[in-house]
């Protein structure tokens, strides 16, 4: 997983220098196109990991990836720009990066439908990234 994340996290320590809002949008770009790369190119795993692990030890590793992706999105921004988001926030937008992708999964879409869905999604979210970087500068 390190390396097939690296491009993002090369991304992430770049915007960590420049503290840039664009540096940053594309850094969680990067790292939003590697998922959805997962996601296709691994779909019936990606299936069973995001919406068929209730109740199971995969439905705790998932929550335990939440949990470190919204601490390491907490630690980022606070290094970033001195102080934390609130914290209760990152921990609901990471949980619905992740229900979004659960979404995608359940709607069985072909490749093409999914990736415009996707990039529909991070026009949205974006925007609320920018925000909060505006908001914590």
């Amino acid at each position: 997983m390190e390396e097939i994340f690296s491009p993002a996290a090369e991304k992430y320590e770049r915007a960590r220098k420049s503290a840039l809002t664009e540096d940053i949008i594309r850094a969680i770009n990067v790292e939003e196109g590697i998922y959805f790369r997962l996601l296709t190119e691994h779909y019936d795993e990606c299936t069973l990991f995001f919406s068929r692990s209730d109740g199971s030890s995969a439905e705790t590793m998932l929550k335990e990836l939440m949990d470190r992706k919204a601490r390491q999105t907490i630690d980022f921004f606070s290094e970033v720009y001195g102080k934390a988001p609130n914290e209760d926030s990152i921990r609901l937008l990471m949980g619905s990066q992740f229900w979004y992708f659960r979404q995608l999964l359940n709607e069985h879409l072909d490749e093409d439908r999914m990736f415009a869905c996707l990039r529909s999604i991070l026009d949205f979210f974006n925007a609320g990234w920018r925000q909060l970087c505006d908001a914590l500068k």
